[in-house]
């Protein structure tokens, strides 16, 4: 299943029903309020989703459900941010429903402290949310050090195309805060998965996060999803 978070701009274009949900261009991306018609965090929604997909009806009776949410470029960073704070696995989890998180080359992702790999001049605002949890959503209930422990629980991937380096490519931020992590998509996605390990034996937890480079591949979700490697994490 493939979930629509429509933008502002996209409702008129696409004719949507004035009952349709639709967020900032951004704010989608960081569980931020709907726009309208009711303020609901994109990261409820895909609580209320998860429920709905494993609700008992729906589960299969001769083998253990699996969960697999992956999201590539923008996609990546809404998964890279729910699977921080996303309040639906936990409940998953009591149910003994394993849930993995596969982000495939997103722009920026969640720090969970004021380091960044990288200085940059007129840092001010690189720990503002979503880079950081200064000003997070209503949604975000738990301290940095709480979500970072969950993150740590859980079960993520990071699929990095070995190709996505260009540092004036389309829709990369390049924002301060972005910048703080790294000069493109690839380097980014390493100097995290180094920040990520060493927060994990800071906290004498197990590391359960893996970052993969994908050989041959950029930043078109296709090639993410034809790799071997991607397509072994989503169904192995």
């Amino acid at each position: 299943m493939a979930p629509q978070f429509l933008a502002d701009v996209d409702v008129n274009v696409l004719g949507a029903s004035r009952d349709t949900l639709y967020w900032g261009i951004e704010g989608w991306k960081g569980g931020e309020p709907a726009l309208g018609p009711a303020q609901i965090s994109s990261f409820l929604a895909m609580d209320r989703l998860l429920e709905q997909l494993t609700a008992a009806e729906r589960r299969p009776a001769d083998r253990a459900l699996v969960v697999v949410i992956i999201g590539n470029s923008a996609g990546g960073q809404y998964v890279n941010r729910y699977a921080a704070v996303g309040r639906a696995p936990d409940t998953l989890a009591e149910q003994k429903i394993q849930v993995r998180y596969v982000i495939a080359n997103p722009s920026t992702y969640l720090y969970f402290d004021a380091y960044r790999p990288v200085p940059v001049p007129g840092a001010t605002g690189i720990n503002r949310w979503r880079y950081g949890f200064d000003g997070h959503p209503p949604y975000v209930q738990d301290t940095p050090r709480q979500s970072l422990r969950r993150y740590l629980g859980r079960d993520v991937t990071i699929v990095l195309g070995a190709e996505d380096r260009d540092g004036g490519a389309l829709l990369l931020e390049v924002s301060a805060a972005a910048m703080a992590q790294g000069a493109n998509r690839f380097e980014r996605g390493i100097h995290y998965g180094e920040y990520i390990k060493r927060l994990a034996d800071e906290e004498g937890l197990p590391l359960r996060h893996r970052v993969i480079p994908l050989s041959g591949v950029g930043h078109a979700v296709g090639e993410v999803l034809a790799d071997e490697q991607t397509r072994a994490i989503m169904f192995g």
